[in-house]
């Protein structure tokens, strides 16, 4: 299959094998051993909607102890991010990439952050075990069609989140995605309870109620899934730009 066509594929992809198909084949056809494709709702690794899917399976790497903290540079990033043992200031110095220098390391790891409006995420890693002195040449190979498939990969996978979200969580009341909106732009239950008229226990109540409904563990977590449904829409928002 040829790259147009993958990226063809992906514009009409409608469920998660048929997107994990098309990460298999572009790993194929680069010659890369591994991939994963995260998603989240939200700009921050601590909410609770990161999904991930990743393979082929059998070439799985060992567990990544510092892997929330690479996601977590990633997220801070707009240009790539590449972990490996570099020999070419080419690399380090380019601004175009953010590079994580890692002596002895026998591998070459490619983050790509694929930012969305109200704080939506996707990153695209691909991994392979590379020497030093063909890094240089395996990154500036992969980085155009590289770009171009994770921000289509991540796309398609945000809007498959976004579908199973909207089947699964309840619609708010109007009074609970007006306390929660208000929540959202910073206000405590007492100030809400001020706002609109009600009693602070009532605004409790309805708080609690939204979190029941999206199964959330805290209120914060109850505001992501929100936002991510298109319940509500805050003032202020966590944006990547």
């Amino acid at each position: 299959m040829d790259f147009d066509s993958l990226l063809g594929n992906l514009e009409n992809t409608n469920c998660v094998e048929q997107l994990r198909s098309c990460c298999n084949i572009f790993v194929d056809i680069h010659n890369y051993d591994y991939y994963s494709l995260y998603g989240s709702i939200y700009t921050s690794l601590l909410s609770p909607s990161l999904h991930k899917i990743s393979g082929p399976h059998n070439k799985r790497p060992k567990n990544n102890e510092t892997e929330h903290d690479i996601l977590q540079t990633c997220i801070d990033s707009t240009t790539p991010v590449i972990l490996g043992n570099f020999s070419d200031s080419k690399l380090i110095f380019n601004p175009l990439i953010r590079t994580i220098h890692k002596p002895n390391a026998r591998k070459l790891d490619i983050y790509f952050p694929i930012h969305f409006p109200v704080g939506k995420i996707a990153i695209f890693h691909l991994t392979k075990r590379s020497k030093k002195e063909n890094i240089e040449e395996s990154v500036f190979n992969i980085l155009p069609k590289g770009r171009q498939f994770a921000s289509e990969a991540g796309l398609a996978f945000v809007s498959l989140i976004e579908k199973e979200w909207e089947n699964i969580y309840p619609e708010l009341s109007q009074r609970e995605r007006h306390c929660l909106l208000l929540t959202a732009d910073g206000l405590s239950p007492k100030n809400i309870a001020e706002e609109i008229g009600l009693s602070q226990h009532t605004v409790i109540f309805y708080l609690k109620n939204v979190r029941k409904k999206y199964d959330a563990k805290n209120i914060q977590s109850a505001i992501s899934k929100a936002i991510l449904k298109g319940d509500i829409m805050p003032q202020m928002v966590s944006v990547e730009t």
